[in-house]
């Protein structure tokens, strides 16, 4: 099956399925090979000669095709051509005009947009057919749903940078989270959301709760514990550096991070939802 393409005019973005657009030539093609072959009806309407119907059904799955397009001139050429097999006596040689017309207008207005593919590996991404993080982190973390859709439309479109960006601010809802669900006010001012002073707070409320002498091998403690330890691993190589200009993430790196907090978070899922509840 082929990938979906993604065709850029002016500031619109839209899903275009290559082979519908192909097979809409080719039936404007075959239609216009059809009327030539008649010859003895060129001066015939398509009314007496019984095209319509076909011509208009042609017509009308090209302008379905073209639906998604930014081609204006196209889509009213194919409208005009529509109206006039309709509602005139169309003879079979204005029909192919018509019909060229079109194919030559669609050919113009297609060289000034710009087509891009997505890779077939990376369609999941783009499309999200099913949610990137799970459904017990879109149902539990409504908040960052737009960030997980964006970290996956950017992966997907190799901006791997902007990817890595978005999902590090997921992870802001599931710091969060894990301090309501442990009891911690959220930040009061700009200080008190320092990651670092914020993950302090969570740590010290961790240690007061399960010291680590007790090992924290089970239930609450291990899980907060193993939060936490993944929350301060992701901080210092990932989080801190992406906020500066010389951090560049590469596609693998990108997806990497994608999947360390994609499984963060569904650890974090797994126990509360974005307020914290059920609390410790």
């Amino acid at each position: 099956m082929m990938a979906p393409y993604i065709l850029r005019s002016a500031w619109d973005v839209y899903k275009v399925d290559m082979s519908e657009l192909q097979k809409s030539v080719a039936l404007l093609t075959n239609l216009i090979s059809t009327i030539k072959q008649n010859t003895s009806l060129q001066s015939y309407t398509l009314r007496e000669g019984g095209t319509v119907p076909l011509a208009q059904e042609t017509l009308s799955q090209v302008l379905t095709t073209l639906d998604p397009l930014n081609v204006p001139v196209t889509k009213t050429t194919v409208s005009d051509a529509q109206a006039a097999i309709l509602n005139s006596q169309i003879t079979y040689s204005d029909c192919v005009k018509y019909l060229e017309d079109i194919l030559s207008i669609l050919e113009r207005e297609l060289r000034i947009a710009m087509v891009f593919a997505v890779d077939a590996n990376r369609v999941r991404f783009y499309e999200q057919s099913e949610p990137l993080f799970g459904a017990v982190v879109a149902s539990k973390f409504p908040s960052i749903a737009y960030d997980i859709d964006q970290a996956g439309k950017c992966f997907a479109c190799d901006l791997t940078t902007a990817s890595a960006f978005h999902t590090l601010r997921c992870l802001e809802a599931g710091t969060k989270a894990i301090a309501r669900c442990l009891g911690i006010p959220d930040p009061a001012n700009g200080a008190d959301r320092n990651w670092g002073i914020f993950t302090g707070k969570i740590r010290d409320e961790i240690e007061r709760r399960w010291p680590q002498k007790t090992g924290r091998l089970s239930g609450d403690a291990k899980l907060f514990d193993e939060a936490f330890g993944a929350l301060k691993a992701i901080q210092n190589p990932y989080r801190n550096a992406t906020m500066h200009l010389d951090s560049v993430y590469s596609s693998s790196e990108a997806k990497h991070l994608f999947e360390m907090v994609k499984g963060l978070m569904g650890q974090i899922a797994s126990r509360m939802d974005e307020n914290g509840d059920p609390k410790a």
